[in-house]
């Protein structure tokens, strides 16, 4: 029984550094979203960055190399679905993981993330559980 516990404390601690650092951009407009979710990603131990709009997304995925990006479907400039589409044009995004994240419950709405290259679609308001696993799956 000991061995057990030992090798999946093991695990969660080798997935804990396998996570631990991974840069995330994430895309939201709502600044009591943006807040919290930043708040879990530095949790969680990632390097979060932030945008608020589609343009400023573009502005840093030009910039800066990330692990995953996280954004809104709802944005205020560009819908999520187009900016990810624009994002994985991008010459060295080809392989960026994109996740949505939504509020919206529409029945297309994951078909549609899915078609433009969202890897999956996660419902608002996202927790650490959730988030935990989409970086896992994602980025190890």
């Amino acid at each position: 029984m000991t061995t057990t516990s030992k090798n999946a404390k093991t695990t969660d601690e080798t997935t804990f550094c396998r996570i631990k650092s991974k840069k995330i951009l994430l895309v939201e407009d709502d600044d009591i979203v943006r807040m919290v979710t930043t708040m879990l990603l530095k949790e969680i131990g990632c390097r979060p960055d932030t945008a608020a709009n589609g343009q400023q997304a573009l502005e840093l995925v030009q910039k800066n190399e990330y692990d995953l990006i996280i954004t809104d479907i709802g944005l205020p400039d560009i819908n999520g679905i187009h900016l990810a589409t624009q994002i994985l044009a991008l010459e060295g995004n080809k392989k960026t993981p994109i996740v949505a994240l939504t509020a919206l419950a529409e029945e297309d709405t994951e078909k549609r993330c899915l078609k433009a290259g969202i890897k999956k679609v996660i419902f608002k308001p996202a927790n650490i559980a959730t988030l935990t696993e989409i970086i896992i799956q994602f980025t190890i």
